[in-house]
């Protein structure tokens, strides 16, 4: 289960494109075109029988999963990184960044160095790019270099080999993967990005077999049915499981014998564009992602990892913004770790929208609180406090009997050391108690962070693309208005101290507690 969180009113938003690097219009998928199974299979189909029974998944949270996307022109200045950037590095402790993420393809009118950039390109003098190389000089993290897949395609390849060469030989040690395009469904469809990507994967091949120096993976995009894709709703009567199967099965029959010995990963983007709640537990609700994973591996001889190089609330979704958005983030994190997906970078960690981490891109500093906790946004709490306290724990599932079935949970184990996460799925103040006599017999000592957001940096408007500012929605709580999807304000934590296992909680509407046992 994740934290199920409640709409106030039945809004219909409307479906967006799940990317939130370009501004693209996309397919809404109808639930009429998909077949039972397929629109009702659960992705969690390990549950616990009864109250207080703790169900192991064998699923650990990769330590890869919390890094974050360095966009080429918001977060450098011709490849030098950013004050605001190098703070939020800092604030969020990142360690693993993608460049130069969605701009790695150039867009019609679109400058080279300028609006997005093309790393793979060589100086006059035969050099890499100063650009990529001002960028990979600065930086002491693992990177995933993004290459780009709409040069003309009779010289799609050419140097490209060389180029890899280089790179590696200069930067092997900071370089964990190349990522052939970003989002192809912008440009092409299914069979000239399965021909361009066979290309690159040979010629990307060759030049690290070349440095000699360390290795990298070479991770492809799975299909996604929108906008130029062959198998848009506008071009095909199918079904759209069928549709997606068939985008997905088009691009793997480009590839030769040998570019199949050579992929290592494949790569989704995952944006939240659905309702707040209810959390339904099925492929809808991860985009279908298991679908395209199961196509890909039953092709492939030698196991896939599982890359989502963008992730998070998309920037459209007022409605589950703000206090919302904490829920929802903890759920994609947990729909993640089922997946078995072995990293991730959010989108963005600062940006000028209204679903960035750490604030404005130009703000120069992500605000932390006294113990160095991310308080700039709600969304930046819980991603922070979630990339602190989960990576190599194991997810569990459970029922905790003192916990209402109104109150949904998350939760994770190593060691003997639990993190839970509980959220309200009420519009009014929740009361509770958690009692953990069962989960933890041996029960030594519990802490609670408790997020909530700072009412003095509150205006009750919330920004949305295409509509300008507009009052959030809000509930009255002790009297004063009370903002509920909010987008732009601080993080207020609480800390608690717990000597008893059976632990009493407050919370109000759609706040989130991270509680650690032991």
């Amino acid at each position: 289960m994740g934290i199920a969180i409640l709409l106030l009113l039945p809004l219909l938003m409307s479906m967006l494109s799940p990317s939130d690097s370009d501004d693209i219009a996309y397919e809404a998928v109808d639930s009429k075109t998909l077949q039972a199974d397929d629109a009702e299979a659960t992705i969690r189909p390990i549950e616990p029988d009864g109250p207080n029974e703790i169900v192991r998944t064998g699923l650990i949270v990769p330590s890869d999963l919390f890094g974050a996307n360095a966009v080429y022109s918001v977060h450098t200045d011709a490849g030098i990184l950013t004050d605001t950037f190098n703070s939020a590095m800092d604030a969020f402790e990142i360690d693993n960044i993608r460049f130069p993420a969605g701009q790695a393809e150039l867009g019609p009118g679109d400058k080279d160095g300028f609006d997005a950039i093309d790393i793979t390109q060589l100086t006059a003098e035969g050099d890499l790019r100063p650009e990529l190389t001002s960028f990979m000089d600065r930086i002491d993290v693992d990177v995933t270099l993004t290459i780009p897949t709409t040069t003309p395609l009779s010289s799609f390849g050419d140097d490209l080999d060389t180029w890899a060469e280089m790179v590696m030989r200069e930067y092997g040690d900071k370089i964990s993967a190349f990522e052939i395009g970003n989002e192809y469904w912008s440009f092409m469809g299914e069979t000239e990005y399965g021909q361009r990507a066979n290309i690159a994967v040979q010629a990307l091949a060759r030049g690290i077999d070349a440095a000699g120096v360390e290795e990298a993976d070479i991770i492809v995009q799975m299909a996604s049915t929108y906008n130029e894709s062959e198998y848009a709703s506008s071009r095909s009567s199918a079904g759209f499981i069928d549709r997606l199967t068939a985008a997905n099965n088009t691009i793997i029959d480009q590839f030769s014998t040998s570019t199949f010995a050579e992929i290592d990963g494949v790569v989704e983007h995952y944006y939240w564009n659905k309702f707040p709640i209810p959390f339904e537990n099925n492929s809808g609700e991860i985009n279908y992602m298991d679908v395209d994973f199961d196509v890909w591996q039953s092709r492939f001889s030698q196991d896939l990892d599982f890359h989502i190089t963008e992730w998070n609330l998309k920037t459209g979704n007022c409605t589950g913004n703000g206090l919302r958005s904490m829920a929802i983030h903890v759920e994609m994190v947990e729909n993640m770790v089922e997946l078995g997906v072995d990293s991730a970078q959010v989108w963005p960690i600062v940006h000028n929208t209204t679903n960035d981490l750490g604030g404005p891109a130009d703000d120069g500093v992500v605000e932390t609180d006294a113990q160095g906790r991310v308080v700039e946004t709600v969304r930046g709490a819980i991603f922070d406090l979630m990339s602190e306290a989960l990576p190599g724990t194991e997810l569990i599932k459970l029922d905790i009997e003192s916990v209402e079935n109104g109150m949904e949970i998350a939760a994770y184990e190593s060691d003997g050391d639990f993190v839970f996460y509980f959220g309200s799925n009420s519009t009014a103040q929740e009361n509770f108690t958690v009692d953990l006599r069962e989960i933890i017999p041996d029960f030594s000592s519990a802490e609670g962070v408790q997020i909530g957001y700072d009412r003095a940096t509150s205006d009750g408007q919330i920004w949305g693309p295409n509509k300008g500012r507009f009052d959030a929605l809000s509930v009255q709580i002790d009297g004063e208005t009370y903002y509920l999807n909010e987008h732009d304000t601080r993080a207020e934590l609480t800390d608690f101290v717990y000597r008893s296992p059976v632990i009493n909680v407050s919370l109000n509407p759609y706040e989130v507690i991270q509680i650690t046992a032991r």
